[in-house]
This record gives structure tokens, C-alpha cells and sequence, in this order.
């Protein structure tokens, strides 16, 4: 069990190293400062937040599909 979680720890610290990782927090908090200003309804902070997951889910899939893994 506490392989699994060094193992878990090992990709988390990974993670967060990564430039996408960086940039998909950086859009969400946009996101959330743009909704708490008003500049935002819920319904376009939630399409925000979705599009930008759905941007680094894809980044992820062409890195790794690049990589062959």
C-alpha cells in the first residue's frame, strides 16, 4: 500500500512540474476571477472550465501519442 501511494506521490510531483499543467491552472483561475468580478455567468465559467480540461486532456493524449505510449 505505501508503495501505491510513492508510486501516486511520484506522479503527482510529475504533474505538477508540467508546463500544461501550469497553464490549465492558470486558465482556471481566469476563469474564477473573471466569474467573481461579474465578468462571467456561471453558464460561461462552466464552459470555460470545461474547454480548458478539455484542451490539456487533449494536450496530454498528443504528447503521449507522440511519444508511442
Amino acid at each position: 500500500m505505501a508503495e501505491f501511494f510513492k508510486g501516486l506521490w511520484s506522479s503527482l510531483t510529475h504533474e505538477f512540474q508540467s508546463r500544461k499543467f501550469r497553464a490549465l491552472l492558470v486558465a482556471l483561475l481566469a476563469v474564477l476571477s473573471g466569474y467573481l468580478s461579474g465578468q462571467m455567468t456561471v453558464q460561461q465559467a462552466v464552459a470555460a472550465a470545461i474547454t480548458a480540461l478539455a484542451v490539456y486532456i487533449g494536450a496530454i493524449a498528443v504528447e503521449d501519442g507522440l511519444r508511442g505510449d
